[in-house]
């Protein structure tokens, strides 16, 4: 072929290959593409992401499609919700996941619609009132992950983790943890007339505990865990006995002798607050079971404690005879 020739034929390619690439760019086939997005794929994708990383605990992605982008090159919308003690992070996060499940310019991130829920906070203090909750001795709360409300549309429910002895017991983790959602208003639905107490206002997430195992305690268990913790304690690492002294507690709820030692670890490590919250509970036990100090199980309390001397062994009873004293003074009135 004539080398002008060949010239003339590479430039008309050329030429047309520059007028189409406007077509193969254009929004119109952007929107062709997002059209094969499902959103219920996507929902899928999300509840396996926030189930499966703990970064994401205490976060949610809401998808729409269509959802008021005016671009039209986009074809779906998201909004996040956060754990607002790490929204920052976590909302950085959820936008590398959408990157990597949708092409850049196909989606739409509306942070305007972002919500920060107390989740973080909720859960450490649950954990804590679940511990130290005499109706409910043998139940433990890991955490808990977020999922779309089945009965109403754009809600969510708070699933929460972890195991309890007898399943009557998810009624009151269920009432208790609501009780402390409606402690801070950030849970709450905006009151439609604005004149609703936050005892009769809805919960924007609800509780559920669906996920809560029955795992009926073991005393031989309860026996080893509690001589793990010993071993611990004396080694002073007080964290780690405080662990094998919970573990015990769980698996023998009805031990006061466990709920003693995780007490003493508790203040051994530095946390009086957490180690005053348990011994109240202790007291609780002490009037329901109808203790005294002559009993059996106090005195296996006392000599199991013989070794423990000096400013820890007297916090420990100065804690002891508050919440005894409180207890009476309550169970007076």
């Amino acid at each position: 072929m004539p080398r002008t020739v060949r010239g003339w034929l590479l430039a008309r390619l050329g030429l047309l290959a520059a007028l189409a690439l406007p077509t193969l760019w254009s929004p119109s086939l952007r929107a062709q593409e997002t059209a094969g997005f499902d959103v219920n794929q996507i929902e899928t994708r999300i509840t396996q992401a926030v189930q499966g990383n703990p970064k994401l605990a205490g976060a949610w992605l809401f998808v729409t499609a269509d959802g008021g982008d005016p671009a039209a090159t986009r074809k779906l919308t998201f909004h996040c919700v956060l754990d607002r003690c790490r929204a920052a992070q976590q909302g950085r996060e959820l936008e590398r996941l959408i990157r990597t499940w949708l092409p850049e310019g196909t989606y739409w991130l509306d942070t305007t619609r972002d919500q920060e829920f107390p989740y973080s906070e909720l859960i450490a203090e649950l954990q804590i009132r679940v511990e130290t909750d005499p109706l409910l001795g043998g139940c433990s709360i890991t955490g808990g992950y977020y999922a779309p409300d089945t009965g109403e549309a754009d809600k969510l429910d708070l699933v929460l983790r972890g195991r309890i002895a007898k399943e009557s017991q998810t009624v009151e983790i269920e009432r208790l943890c609501g009780h402390l959602m409606r402690g801070d208003a950030a849970w709450l639905k905006p009151p439609a007339d604005g004149g609703e107490s936050p005892a009769e206002t809805a919960l924007a997430i609800s509780p559920k505990s669906s996920e809560l195992s029955v795992v009926e305690p073991s005393d031989a268990l309860g026996r080893a865990y509690y001589a793990d913790g010993l071993n611990a304690f004396w080694k002073r690492h007080y964290a780690q006995a405080a662990c094998s002294f919970r573990l015990a507690a769980l698996e023998s709820p009805r031990k006061l002798v466990y709920y003693y030692w995780w007490t003493l670890a508790d203040l051994a490590g530095g946390d009086a607050d957490t180690a005053g919250r348990r011994m109240r509970m202790v007291a609780k036990r002490f009037r329901e079971a109808d203790f005294d100090r002559q009993s059996t199980e106090y005195r296996d309390v006392v000599r199991s404690l013989e070794r423990v001397q000096g400013p820890l062994r007297r916090a420990l009873l100065e804690l002891e005879s508050r919440a005894l004293f409180a207890d009476s003074q309550t169970s007076a009135e």
